[in-house]
């Protein structure tokens, strides 16, 4: 390689990265969709843009699944994925293409943000290697091709961006940093509902070794910096409020137990040593002890880069300084990462009942592969420093490591799917789960749609509200009016029915009492002529809304109100977003006067 060439690089190295990133894609770029764990994120985001476009900012009511009853899913399930994919849905593409977009979109974006967090430590040719390495571990590509967990795929691009942003912060306190890191802080807050729970010890631990880190005059401004990091924080989390405050809040109001018993009970799924070394690769589920279908290798090229960065780090602690303090540091978080993964941390589990919720251990691999490419990039620039080699064989040396990362993808075949269906046979069947199906050659096309997600979600499993049962509707279901008349002689008239509210007419001679197919859940409010009635709970039925009117003629409007828990997180979203504006502006009033 050639000076030029090199140099090159050097100023051009992110778009390499982006480059040597695209292959991960490449099971996208067929017409298609592709089979995995979590089948419903097609559904998911059709409910999600039909709120949207009825008014609901933000969603929290899907209106058509479980046979249309409803439920409150968008209350308890972050959102960021679907917000980004929705703009390419709104944008006039296909469910199945703003989907594909969105994902291409997380994937750059974790590559980007490892290479510019790793670049403040390890040097451009360092950052490369670290991005590419964090780009094909084989965790970040089984929650994308195998579980098809989405939202957690975006914490490995929205992570490094919040890490970044708070190193920045800690090198310059410009409104700018204060303003980014306030902005990664509320996209963490929104990615995943469980890695919100996961990531503060992290970031706490992070902020308070930045701020004990450098040399002697920076540590004099700990305590500044304490008070700068709270600010960004806590303006982050406050745009993030419209989420997390109900989310939190009214997480009683649908069955949470289900969510740590049975098989989501965590002690079933620890990972065995062996099993983060070489493990087959895999389709199933995760299985008590040693019985998983699927695999949590770390990877070989990420492994013997956490190794090396070992030997490379103690060979440059006193020449590195700060930097090697940095990889001291990502060693600790990955070996306390890995630690909480085995079974040899059982009883941090069950003395933290908090952490029953994460369900399963294995999730910690999220931080192993983080910390672990940052890792391969100091134990890089540990071992190919540029003092000894010319940028051209530093950067031939790194072009190397990329492409055995990618060569151990391939062959590991950490880029497959399961099954692939060919654009227009996507389908989807109860059996009893939600599932993904091939509806065959020669079968008509379906269009997925909210009528769709109606006729196809009976069995919706998440969030259901009190009193739901998992089997509860069947197709009979699907054919109930919106509202009805179930005892009394009264009619309805000029229904208009939308995704948070109902408009009727009833009229009677005698008092009646109607059914509003929609699940009972905080926050539907029933008003008759403009006041509120109580709804009533009827014995042996279904937790719908069920409410008495008088002989007459009346209008009834059925809501989905805020409640108080959601009013304060939208104002508090609202107080952020004022906080943004303040921020941004403060100096330059601060100037003028």
């Amino acid at each position: 390689m050639t000076r030029t060439g090199a140099a090159l690089l050097d100023r051009f190295a992110w778009i390499l990265v982006l480059a040597l990133c695209l292959p991960a894609l490449v099971p996208l770029a067929r017409s298609g969709w592709f089979e995995g764990h979590d089948d419903l994120h097609i559904f998911r985001l059709i409910e999600y843009d039909a709120a949207l476009k009825d008014g609901q900012l933000p969603p929290r009511w899907f209106p058509d699944v479980s046979a249309g009853y409803g439920n409150p899913h968008p209350v308890y399930y972050a959102p960021l994925f679907y917000m980004a994919a929705e703009l390419f849905h709104l944008a006039g593409l296909d469910p199945i293409t703003a989907l594909k977009l969105a994902i291409a979109g997380f994937t750059l974006l974790a590559a980007f943000f490892m290479f510019a967090w790793s670049r403040r430590c390890w040097g451009v040719a360092g950052a490369a290697v670290a991005a590419v390495v964090y780009t094909y571990a084989p965790y970040h590509l089984l929650d994308l091709y195998v579980r098809k967990a989405f939202s957690e795929y975006t914490v490995f691009a929205v992570l490094p961006a919040l890490l970044l942003a708070f190193h920045n912060l800690r090198l310059n306190p410009s409104r700018g940093n204060v303003l980014a890191t306030a902005i990664a802080m509320a996209a963490m807050s929104t990615s995943h509902t469980i890695t919100t729970m996961m990531v503060p010890p992290l970031l706490g631990a992070y902020v308070l070794f930045l701020g004990r880190s450098g040399p002697p005059s920076s540590r004099a401004t700990f305590w500044p910096w304490l008070g700068r990091a709270a600010l960004s924080a806590g303006i982050g989390y406050a745009l993030a409020a419209f989420f997390l405050v109900p989310a939190v809040l009214e997480r009683n109001l649908v069955n949470v137990q289900f969510f740590v018993l049975g098989y989501f009970d965590f002690h079933k799924h620890f990972v065995f040593p062996i099993q983060l070394f070489w493990w087959p690769w895999g389709f199933g589920m995760s299985g008590e002890g040693l019985r998983d279908g699927i695999s949590y290798r770390l990877g070989l090229v990420l492994l013997a880069g956490i190794a090396a960065a070992l030997f490379g780090l103690a060979r440059r602690r006193r020449a590195w300084g700060e930097r090697a303090r940095q990889g001291v540091f990502w060693l600790g978080v990955t070996a306390a990462a890995l630690f909480l993964a085995l079974p040899g941390s059982t009883f941090v589990w069950e003395l933290v009942t908090p952490m029953s919720f994460i369900q399963f251990p294995w999730r910690f691999l999220t931080m192993a592969t983080l910390s672990g490419a940052f890792l391969c990039g100091g134990a890089f620039a540990a071992f190919v420093p540029d003092s000894r080699f010319g940028r051209s064989t530093v950067w031939a040396a790194a072009l190397t490591v990329c492409a055995l990362a990618i060569l151990e993808a391939v062959m590991g075949g950490t880029l497959r799917v399961n099954r692939w269906i060919p654009a227009g046979r996507v389908g989807f069947e109860e059996k009893p789960y939600i599932n993904m199906v091939d509806l065959g050659e020669g079968a008509p096309p379906v269009t997925l749609d909210s009528a769709y997600v109606r006729s196809h979600s009976l069995h919706w499993l998440d969030h259901l509200p009190p009193g739901v049962k998992y089997l509860g509707p069947d197709q009979t279901d699907l054919a109930r009016p919106k509202a009805e008349v179930v005892q009394g002689g009264a009619v309805i008239s000029d229904l208009v029915s939308r995704s948070a509210s109902l408009r009727f007419r009833v009229q009677g001679d005698t008092p009646s009492r109607v059914r509003v197919n929609i699940y009972r859940f905080a926050g539907w409010t029933v008003r008759i002529d403009g006041a509120p009635v109580p709804i009533v709970t009827v014995p042996r039925q279904l937790p719908v809304i069920f409410f008495d009117v008088t002989a007459g003629p009346h209008h009834v409007a059925v809501d989905f109100d805020r409640t108080l828990p959601r009013k304060l997180g939208d104002s508090l979203t609202l107080a952020g977003l004022a906080a943004i504006a303040a921020v941004g502006l403060w100096p330059a009033a601060r100037a003028q006067s």
